[in-house]
């Protein structure tokens, strides 16, 4: 007999889970973030999720800090998908590029 949705999860899994059930789910967006064949606007849910299908995992509530202008639209929060996908883009490009691999500690010196 099995706990079911009350059996302990390791930290994370239920964040993992829901996360790997919307990228089940999305189907119809471009392969690139094209402006023109995604909505006008979307609430903070929904443009989380379109950065976490092109640019990698992110918060909704991590973009209630983006410099984006809201409008309140039904009481939701609602931003244009340009001004978003431009500062999405441009956070992408600022990252920085990190190399991976393991250090020896064997550097040659010339």
């Amino acid at each position: 007999m099995g706990l079911g949705r009350n059996a302990p999860q390791p930290y994370g899994a239920s964040h993992m889970s829901r996360l790997r059930e919307y990228l089940n789910t999305v189907t119809g967006l471009p392969p690139n973030p094209d402006p023109d064949r995604l909505p006008l606007y979307g609430d903070r849910r929904q443009l989380a999720q379109i950065h976490t299908q092109y640019f990698g995992p992110i918060s909704n509530r991590t973009l209630e800090d983006w410099p984006l202008e809201w409008r309140r639209v039904n009481g939701r929060a609602v931003s244009e998908m340009r001004a978003f996908l431009a500062e999405a883009k441009r956070r992408f490009d600022a990252a920085p590029v990190i190399r991976g691999g393991r250090d020896t500690g064997q550097r040659k010196t010339a």
